[in-house]
Parts: C-alpha cells; sequence; structure tokens
C-alpha cells in the first residue's frame, strides 16, 4: 500500500492545518511514479512524510497486526474493539489508499470507517475497478461508492474519479488519464465501462451528520425500477420497437450491436458517461 501522486494531489485540497487523519494500514509514499523502486528499499512512510508537507497535522495508522509498526490494532472485518471505539468521531481524514479490496467484509470496514470520522471530516478512498484482477479479494464500482456515501447516510459525495495507468502497478505507471464517474442514479441508468488497461477508483466524501449507515442497499436502476412497479409499465417508442422487431428476426444484428458497443460505446476514452478530466485535482 502506498500514497502515488495523483493521490497526494487529492490530499492536497482536504488537509488543512491541525487536522488529525487516520491512515488504513501504514502507507509508504511515492512523490513520484518513478520513484517506487527507490522507495520501496527506503520507505518513507505518509505519516513521517505528512510531517512536511502537512504542518501542524498529525496522523495515526491502523492495521491488523503491528507488522509495520501500527499504532491503531484494528482487523476491519470486525466491529472497533472497547478500546478502539474510545476513538470514535476522532479524526478529519479518513485516508485508505488501497486497503479496502483486500478486507473480506467490507460493509464492516466502512462502518468502521464512519465511526472513527467526525462530523465534518472527509473520507477518502483509492481502490481498484478495473483489470486488477487477483490483487485484492473485489474490484469497486462508483455504484457502490455513491449508493454508501449518500445523504440517506449522513454523506455528501465530492468527487469520484477513475484513473487509467498503463502498467500494473500504478506506482511506477507516469502515463494515466482521469475521468469522472457520475452517479449512475442521476442518469437513470448503469454506467458501464471496459478498458485494455487497469483503473484505480478515488472516492472523496464528506460526513455531514452522525446516523447509523444502512444495513442494506439496492443498486439505483433496481431502486427506479422497483419503486414504478406499481404503477402502468412504460411502453417504448415506435422507433425502438421497431429496431427490437428488426434485431429479432435478423439475430446477426445483435452481435454487431454488441461488438460496436465494446469498441465504442462502453470504451473507456469514448463513452460519453466519464468525461476525460486533466488531472486527479482538477477537471
Amino acid at each position: 500500500m502506498g500514497v502515488i501522486p495523483s493521490q497526494l494531489e487529492l490530499l492536497d485540497r482536504l488537509i488543512e492545518p491541525g487536522m488529525r487523519v487516520l491512515t488504513i494500514g501504514r502507507l509508504t509514499v511515492h512523490e513520484t511514479y518513478r520513484a517506487h523502486h527507490r522507495a520501496s528499499r527506503n520507505s518513507t512512510y505518509f505519516d513521517d512524510f505528512a510531517r512536511h508537507r502537512y504542518p501542524g497535522v498529525s496522523v495515526d495508522h491502523l492495521d491488523a497486526s503491528g507488522y509495520q509498526g501500527a499504532a491503531i490494532i484494528q482487523d476491519m472485518n470486525l466491529p472497533l474493539t472497547d478500546e478502539n471505539r474510545a476513538l470514535s468521531g476522532c479524526y478529519d481524514v479518513i485516508l485508505d489508499g488501497g486497503s479496502l479490496e483486500h478486507f473480506f467484509d467490507v460493509p464492516q470496514a466502512i462502518r468502521n470507517y464512519d465511526s472513527f470520522l467526525k462530523v465534518g471530516g472527509f473520507i477518502y478512498i483509492s481502490t481498484n475497478a478495473n483489470n486488477h484482477f487477483g490483487h485484492g479479494f473485489y474490484q469497486f464500482s462508483s455504484e457502490l461508492f455513491y449508493r454508501v456515501f449518500s445523504e440517506e447516510n449522513g454523506y455528501e459525495m465530492l468527487d469520484c474519479i477513475l484513473e487509467e495507468h498503463p502498467l500494473l502497478a500504478a506506482e511506477i505507471s507516469s502515463s494515466r488519464r482521469y475521468f469522472d464517474a457520475v452517479d449512475p442514479a442521476t442518469l437513470h441508468r448503469r454506467t458501464q465501462f471496459i478498458s485494455n488497461r487497469p483503473v484505480l477508483i478515488h472516492c472523496v466524501a464528506r460526513k455531514q451528520r452522525d446516523v447509523e449507515m444502512c444495513r442494506s442497499l439496492i443498486q439505483s436502476d433496481y431502486q427506479e425500477a422497483w419503486s414504478e412497479s406499481g404503477g402502468p409499465r412504460r411502453e417504448p417508442g415506435r422507433v425502438r420497437s421497431a429496431v427490437k422487431e428488426l434485431f429479432d428476426r435478423v439475430p446477426v444484428l445483435w452481435w454487431f450491436y454488441d461488438r460496436w458497443k465494446l469498441g465504442v460505446m462502453v470504451r473507456l476514452g469514448r463513452n460519453s458517461d466519464f468525461r476525460k478530466r486533466n488531472s486527479s485535482a482538477k477537471r
């Protein structure tokens, strides 16, 4: 786990003097993408790095074991221990720089993040979105984070970004592209993409009020469909009905349509649902 330049750009927007930060895992810092191997031999931990970059900021680090000298020991698959519960609402920023995908019980881990965070504080999660198969237990979509960090759960989503990097190791991938990931609920449909390269997702949310997080979440398109199930069924328009009838009569058209979708409609960089931005910090 480590903090890479794109994450530092986002952190520079969040962290202010006097804040108290909790990192999930003791994170190493890679100030440049090509410094990875040098840093692995002589690691700079984020808590040491932050003293110079963010004066007046205190940083604690949490892990499941004391292997890397973590100050707080907590298995994030389990509710907070009595000792750690005393830290509830103590932190201004929770930084997960690549841990969530390694936790089996993701909902419990997020509830623990919420417990540590004070009202008005920020949670920043950076994790796998695509083409990181085998790196951890999971890869994540923006749908999950928009549903979790919702107004109902007492949060406001501030930013959700995709970061495409050309190499499997994000730490050494210097050429990268950034895209906005909009809330699928605002488009009333799923937002899907495919890519040839690995993609990270960065999520930044602010805690607006202290409420118990929902135990059950429903994907937005199902939520919308089920809420309309009691009313009259919406009939497709004439054009759509005619196209569907044509495709049903000539099944090979479905093959060409699906090939077009893969090559254009849902290809990251061409997909209009994900607008390109200049960096992780600025649109």
